[in-house]
């Protein structure tokens, strides 16, 4: 597999305009632990974490202070630094193509948790340790052998049909991550509010032409 299977394409990403409070605001609404900074042009610059941000969103203050001001003061210029003065300008980043066990040595050797995924400089996708993680379960080791690119394509087009299906209804919540397949089989994968939710998006996939099975590995929320 590729990391164009597995990656997740909506990537949340954060204009080199913004300060370090529109950041962490950010990534604490949206629940992430990283995302890319962009140019004006929509290319990568750098990537900001949630520990860039603790760095940078009030542990520049002095933690004994008498004057209340002063440290409002230092407080304010914390928060409004732009967050291109704390992002990590040094990105680990992988083309579309990139194998699975590429990424996964980057990850290990670098000791990172996501990487960015770049097409002509602009971010297309981002592979976690959660989507490395996906592919195993969901394949084993044949997520990381080397397959025939009919078999490759026949997947991709595949897994694309069940996802233009998904996306069909309004009830669907699928992100393109939660949709695998291999070998004509489907892999479902997210979080459902219900067990009939589960099931309606079992019989979605198998009616989709070319689907040889289908496998639910999705999480009912209330169990």
């Amino acid at each position: 597999m590729r990391a164009r299977d597995v990656m997740s394409t909506e990537v949340l990403s954060i204009a080199a305009e913004a300060t370090v409070r529109e950041a962490a605001q950010l990534l604490v609404n949206m629940r992430v632990s990283a995302m890319p900074v962009l140019d004006s042009k929509g290319f990568m610059i750098g990537i900001v974490s949630e520990a860039d941000l603790i760095r940078n969103t009030g542990a520049v203050a002095p933690l004994e202070q008498v004057d209340e001001a002063y440290a409002e003061r230092a407080m304010r210029k914390a928060h409004a630094r732009s967050v291109t003065n704390v992002m990590s300008r040094s990105v680990v980043c992988a083309a579309e193509d990139s194998t699975l066990q590429e990424i996964s040595d980057l990850m290990l050797g670098r000791g990172i948790k996501r990487i960015p995924i770049v097409r002509d400089g602009a971010v297309v996708g981002i592979v976690s340790r959660i989507d490395l993680l996906r592919a195993l379960l969901t394949l084993g080791r044949e997520a990381f052998l080397q397959e025939r690119p009919g078999a490759r394509r026949a997947d991709q087009e595949l897994r694309d049909a069940v996802i233009a299906a998904l996306d069909r209804h309004d009830w669907s919540q699928a992100l393109r991550s939660d949709v695998v397949a291999s070998r004509g089989t489907i892999h479902l994968w997210g979080l459902v509010a219900s067990d009939a939710l589960r099931k309606t998006y079992i019989r979605v996939a198998e009616g989709v032409t070319g689907v040889g099975s289908v496998q639910s590995h999705m999480h009912v929320a209330n169990r």
